[in-house]
């Protein structure tokens, strides 16, 4: 079974069936960054994710621990205030202190907190 980030149970709250995000951080991937997005030490944020559903024994690599630091570009940059600040390690308690998901204009194009990450790489950036 394969599934693909846009494979949504709640389109209008961006709430999939399964959290690929949880998957990629699981398989030593990348972090959950400030903006919530997967960070990859290579690529940054700047990647598509999918998901294959097996019963093959895979050995994972070890979670990345996140390197956000200080950094908060993300968040100062946001067009419309759609990220706050809060402090975590691997993960915030609830998306919802993090995301105010119904101002983010991703959906509708908006790059900024791609493009104004130093993990991000503008060549990957279109």
């Amino acid at each position: 079974m394969v599934v693909l980030t846009e494979d949504e149970f709640d389109p209008r709250q961006r709430i999939g069936l399964l959290s690929l995000k949880v998957l990629a951080k699981g398989a030593g991937l990348g972090w959950q960054g400030r903006s919530l997005l997967i960070i990859n030490p290579e690529y940054g944020p700047v990647h598509r994710w999918i998901a294959v559903l097996t019963n093959v024994d895979l050995q994972a690599d070890q979670p990345i621990p996140n390197r956000c630091g200080e950094c908060s570009l993300c968040i100062d940059k946001c067009p419309k205030g759609a990220l706050t600040l809060v402090p975590f390690d691997d993960h915030p308690d609830r998306r919802e202190d993090v995301l105010d998901i119904q101002a983010c204009l991703g959906d509708e194009g908006c790059k900024v907190c791609l493009v104004v990450c130093p993990w991000a790489k503008a060549e990957d950036i279109c």
